[in-house]
């Protein structure tokens, strides 16, 4: 089975980019034309707007171009981003839950219990995928790694005369 690979949300990678470069476009090219007289006068405002647009948009394109996701799920193991890899069967209990983070929106969570009684929590809120798929691929891939190992192995029976 390939290793599947969750990434964060092209929609709102793609955001990220077109309004990183909408508003330095508008800001210096827009209804604001004159940012030469601005930028004499608030130099500082001026650069840390340019600054924040410009993180905005280069965040946006390190995101959509990046090779490893946020989550990569395969037969050994889940490996989470700045989370680390945890083999299968470390793994005991796999669920998700949604969090209130304020009154409009929420933060839906993958939780990893660990052998150890411990737990690893992972965003899955802007992610590629929903919360659901996710959990089951995790499940089927945990399912899966369990099964090859508890398969029966043959046995040879060898009989001399």
């Amino acid at each position: 089975m390939e290793p599947t690979i969750i990434r964060r949300s092209r929609t709102t990678l793609y955001g990220c980019v077109i309004a990183g470069a909408l508003s330095i476009f508008i800001f210096f090219f827009g209804p604001f034309g004159d940012a030469q007289k601005m930028y004499n006068d608030n130099t500082g405002s001026v650069v840390f707007f340019f600054l924040l647009c410009s993180g905005l948009l280069v965040y946006g394109f390190i995101g959509l171009f990046a090779k490893k996701g946020e989550i990569i799920l395969s037969e050994e193991g889940i490996e989470i981003k700045n989370k680390g890899f945890n083999h299968w069967e470390y793994v005991s209990s796999i669920s998700t839950i949604v969090e209130k983070d304020n009154e409009s929106s929420d933060k839906g969570f993958l939780i990893i219990g660990l052998k150890d009684h411990t737990e690893v929590r992972c965003s899955i809120t802007d992610l590629d995928r929903p919360g659901w798929e996710i959990l089951d691929l995790a499940r089927l891939y945990k399912n899966n790694s369990v099964a090859k190992k508890t398969r029966a192995r043959p046995r040879i029976i060898v009989l001399t005369c």
